[in-house]
C-alpha cells in the first residue's frame, strides 16, 4: 500500500537531497568537521559544486572525489595506444 498525499499537496523538488550532512560545504575542512562522528561508508557531500564520498571508510583520509575512479579509468581507456599530443580534453573542471 503506497501513501497517497492530500489533494492540492505536492513536492517542489522531489529529488533533493533530505540528508543534511550532504552540504553545500564551502569547504573540505568544513564537510569533514561538520560531518565528525556522524559518518559510514557511502555518505556523500557538496564541497562548493563538487560531490565527495567517503568511499572505503570513515576516517577524514577516506573522503574522495565521487566518480574519480570511473573518470580516469574512461580517459586511460580513451588514451590507450594514442599519441598524446592528439589528445585534447575538455569540461575537467
Amino acid at each position: 500500500m503506497s501513501l497517497e498525499l492530500p489533494y492540492g499537496i505536492r513536492l517542489l523538488n522531489a529529488r533533493a537531497n533530505v540528508d543534511d550532512r550532504y552540504g553545500p560545504h564551502d569547504s573540505r575542512e568544513n564537510a569533514l568537521l561538520e560531518t565528525e562522528g556522524t559518518r559510514v561508508i557511502g555518505l556523500t557531500v557538496l564541497i562548493g559544486n563538487v560531490e565527495y564520498w567517503f568511499k572505503e571508510g570513515v576516517s577524514d583520509n577516506d573522503l574522495v572525489l565521487k566518480g574519480d575512479e570511473s573518470i580516469i579509468k574512461e580517459v586511460e581507456d580513451f588514451c590507450e595506444n594514442k599519441d598524446p599530443n592528439d589528445i585534447f580534453l575538455t569540461g575537467l573542471n
